[in-house]
């Protein structure tokens, strides 16, 4: 079964920092995790690139099987994906 998230080899880097360092993940449709850490963990950035709010330095996020890179986060498919996996 495909998962509903998955990120893989996920880093992101904002210059010198490092905020996110080769995550990787797989949530099934109708699952409940939470993200915890200390303070400038990396958890709102994390988010953020599940969010499609902005892009990983390395590494893939899909939604249901499909990278987040290869959609337009505007077109209806994207926007019905995103709904069907909340």
């Amino acid at each position: 079964m495909t998962p509903a998230i998955e990120l893989i080899g996920i880093d992101k880097r904002f210059g010198a920092v490092h905020a996110n360092k080769d995550i990787t993940l797989e949530i099934a449709q109708g699952s409940i995790h939470g993200i915890i850490g200390e303070n400038g963990a990396g958890k709102s950035t994390l988010v953020g690139l599940l969010a499609h709010l902005d892009e990983p330095t390395s590494g893939q996020v899909c939604l249901g099987g499909v990278a987040t890179t290869d959609v337009d986060p505007a077109e209806p498919t994207w926007v019905s994906m995103r709904s069907s996996t909340t």
